[in-house]
């Protein structure tokens, strides 16, 4: 980038510093600033904002509004989950065993919060959440398949000092034990 104002060339240099070259009156002065400097004075001066503390100045615009396209797809996961309490909650709750209404009020502002806060860009992106799972099925898959289970009459031991047995025998999936 090179540009010219009256009595100031601004010059781009291959190291990326930037030379600033004041020819006025017959003098010449030439002061050769690095980008750093430059932002340094465009926060003093009130240009652009501050960066935070510790914050990386390197950090592209690129990066940045990545990382603003991340933080509102986050805002619109979290009002979705919010609308889907307030939905479990309309529909769940013992409404006639208690007086939820404190909670749903609360529920019902966290959503309207939620509202004003994406409201600028809702139609613009989709939250990042997977939908919830929902199981196939309510029955839990049977592991193995009893057939026959057979318990004849109890052994009569009374030589013995132990209790009386019981054999049995079963049958699971076609094996005999």
């Amino acid at each position: 980038m090179n540009e010219h104002i009256p009595h100031l060339n601004i010059e781009t240099l291959p190291n990326g510093n930037l030379r600033l070259e004041n020819e006025s009156m017959g003098d010449s002065y030439c002061v050769d600033i690095h980008p750093m400097h430059v932002r340094l004075l465009a926060e003093q001066l009130g240009l652009i904002g501050a960066s935070a503390p510790g914050a990386d100045p390197r950090t592209s615009m690129a990066e940045q509004a990545r990382d603003i396209d991340r933080l509102k797809r986050n805002m619109l996961r979290v009002r979705q989950h919010a609308v889907q309490l307030q939905h479990l909650f309309k529909t769940g709750a013992d409404w006639d065993h208690a007086d939820l209404t404190f909670e749903m009020g609360l529920i019902n502002t966290l959503v309207d919060l939620l509202d004003m806060a994406v409201d600028d860009f809702v139609d613009d992106f989709k939250a990042s959440d997977p939908e919830p799972h929902t199981p196939a099925s309510s029955e839990f898959p049977k592991m193995a398949k009893v057939v026959t289970v057979t318990t004849p009459t109890p052994v009569d031991n009374s030589n013995s000092a132990g209790p009386a047995e019981l054999p049995f025998q079963v049958e699971i999936e076609g094996v005999t034990q």
